[in-house]
């Protein structure tokens, strides 16, 4: 399901560990890497994301208006998806999924590492660029954040 982070991961080590062999540290290189990661990660469960919540809504609706207005509604509120925006549309359903939602990730190793991932892509993809310069999470730091495969269920 995540085989393009995956990919990408094992792409940027691949990268890095042919640098480190030719004896080349480029700090300017493992950043633009880094970059690249976090979009990806982050585009790719923001995908998961809402394709969960519409999945659910189409499974249970049968009027196409309503439907369409949900999805448009959706894409335009779940944008950079930080736990606690997640965790307040989960509350519009029902409380217990929120309650379950909380009950997982509250403050947990998963929930910062999102959080700081959101965080980091909205300065790539809006700040300028000095702002951009600012981040301070390396490339190792964003694989171990992903959630990896095995953590993952796949």
């Amino acid at each position: 399901m995540y085989s393009k982070i995956d990919n990408a991961i094992e792409t940027c080590l691949d990268h890095i560990e042919i640098l480190n062999r030719e004896g080349i540290v480029s700090k300017e290189i493992e950043y633009h890497l880094t970059c690249s990661l976090i979009l990806l990660i982050v585009s790719e469960y923001e995908e998961y994301i809402e394709n969960f919540f519409v999945k659910r809504v189409e499974k249970d609706c049968n009027d196409t208006y309503s439907f369409n207005y949900f999805k448009d509604s959706f894409y335009r509120k779940l944008k950079n998806p930080k736990i606690d925006k997640i965790s307040t549309f989960l509350k519009k359903f029902d409380k217990s999924y929120n309650d379950s939602f909380r009950e997982k990730v509250n403050d947990n190793e998963y929930s910062l590492a999102w959080d700081s991932l959101i965080n980091a892509r909205h300065i790539i993809a809006h700040g300028d660029t000095n702002q951009a310069r600012d981040i301070t999470l390396t490339l190792q730091e964003v694989i171990n954040d992903n959630i990896s495969s095995d953590k993952r269920g796949n």
